[in-house]
């Protein structure tokens, strides 16, 4: 008699990112063909842990919700060839750039920072530095929709000044930073 040998099932490859940054403002993005990267001819579902951050429908595409951190796992079906697989994908949503940002000195040992206030963002942090690197830089946690914030620069007088801004949203105890802002450097009067 003739025998009937079964090939054994392939595992399925995921060749897609493993951790995907987006910005609020990116509102919808698809997880395929190349987010996911899966060789498998099985049917595809997907499964969002954190639906106040991100949700995902049937065919993998994903409407940004809010602000932080959630778990995307894309499941594919066993088929003759495949065995199921599925792997997760790290989505971690955070606030856009600052925009509008500006530096002055107008008076003597006084920085004057200004920048466009973001109505989804309550805070920004404004460094400020006396190198690039921005070793030992001061720190100043400072309400968005001041649109404004200056600062004594005591002991700088004739000297630059590195300054530079990012926004920030706290969701349940971590801060969530936006990109920083291009540094800006100004002469101190």
């Amino acid at each position: 008699g003739g025998e009937v040998v079964v090939a054994a099932k392939k595992d399925v490859v995921f060749s897609g990112k493993s951790s995907i940054e987006k910005t609020i403002s990116t509102k919808k993005f698809n997880l395929l063909p190349k987010l996911t990267g899966a060789n498998s001819d099985g049917k595809m579902s997907f499964k969002s842990s954190n639906k106040k951050v991100v949700t995902v429908s049937k065919k993998g595409v994903v409407t940004i919700k809010g602000f932080g951190k959630a778990k995307i796992t894309v499941t594919t079906s066993a088929t003759d060839t495949y065995k199921k697989g599925s792997k997760k994908i790290n989505i971690t949503i955070i606030p856009d750039k600052v925009k509008g940002f500006k530096v002055t000195s107008p008076y003597k040992e006084l920085v004057v920072c200004e920048w466009k206030a973001d109505k989804k963002v309550k805070s920004c942090r404004i460094e400020f530095a006396t190198d690039k690197a921005f070793k030992n830089a001061r720190q100043y946690d400072v309400n968005m929709k001041k649109k404004k914030y200056q600062v004594e620069m005591g002991g700088l007088q004739g000297k630059k000044c590195y300054v530079r801004i990012s926004s920030f949203v706290t969701v349940n105890g971590k801060a969530y930073y936006s990109k920083v802002s291009k540094v800006i450097s100004v002469k101190v009067k």
